[in-house]
């Protein structure tokens, strides 16, 4: 009886473990960057495990949504992606020529051809609909709001096991996603190794002031999603120099060692006594 009760603890405790987050929760190293930070910006940033799913979310005001700005890229590709699987072709050279321009320089007359190819705003509508996030398309598909923890769930597509997309999809998008323009290799890469990114910027028209969007978003290590997107910051350069400390920090913090657990059979023994 005893042997018996050994083994299914020992079973039970491997499954928590393997069922545990493996991430670390940034927010309040976010906190501290924007209070000592001289930025008038809006940030919102969310991490998201790909193991559990397990997110950290963070916002330093009321505003839940900013501009997805060239991070709504990932979503036309991945909706184009889909497309062809369910039609049972493959790209044509010119939609590879096109992804390629619109993922690693960014291209928006790019992106535009394959928003048009997808259907434009019906198609965005329809792929975030058939995965659950509920995003509006605005009238021109940069300017479409999201909050960071729709596109981390939109970048779950990429490794989720449930995912729309085939394997050769997800491949194929995680490819050019891992070969950013140099220019353009900043935000979420900062103080990480291995990194599929998309980042975006555009002028914040609503605001009319002369402000920017920079955003960042990618997968990292194979390990944990990460958004930061940003508003109201005064330039491009500023901005960007605001998501690479955010980011530095959020990457920083899921490179410290864990603390060492008590062993298994430790805590099996205490159980025991």
């Amino acid at each position: 009886m005893r042997k018996i009760l050994i083994i299914f603890l020992a079973s039970s405790f491997i499954v928590t473990s393997a069922n545990a987050s493996s991430i670390q929760n940034p927010t309040t190293s976010w906190k501290k960057i924007i209070k000592k930070t001289d930025t008038d910006a809006t940030v919102i940033a969310s991490i998201r495990d790909l193991s559990t799913g397990k997110t950290y979310t963070y916002r330093n005001s009321q505003t839940k949504k900013i501009m997805m700005a060239s991070t709504i890229k990932v979503s036309i590709l991945e909706a184009l992606m889909i497309q062809k699987q369910n039609a049972g072709e493959l790209l044509t050279a010119d939609e590879k020529e096109n992804a390629t321009q619109m993922i690693i320089n960014s291209d928006n007359d790019a992106a535009t051809v394959l928003w048009t190819e997808i259907g434009g705003d019906d198609g965005l509508n329809n792929f975030w609909q058939s995965i659950g996030v509920k995003i509006t398309q605005a009238t021109y598909f940069g300017e479409t709001m999201a909050t960071a923890s729709q596109q981390n769930k939109i970048l779950d597509q990429l490794y989720n096991t449930k995912s729309l997309l085939n394997t050769t999809s997800k491949a194929y998008i995680l490819s050019l996603m891992s070969h950013i323009s140099e220019t353009q290799d900043w935000g979420v890469s900062t103080g990480a190794k291995d990194v599929a990114l998309k980042n975006g910027w555009m002028t914040d028209y609503n605001a009319n002031n002369g402000t920017w969007i920079v955003n960042s978003s990618g997968i990292i290590d194979d390990k944990y999603i990460l958004t930061i997107y940003t508003t109201g910051n005064s330039d491009y350069q500023t901005g960007v120099t605001l998501v690479n400390k955010l980011s530095k920090a959020a990457n920083k913090q899921q490179n410290k060692k864990a603390t060492t657990p008590t062993s298994i059979w430790d805590r099996i023994k205490a159980l025991l006594v």
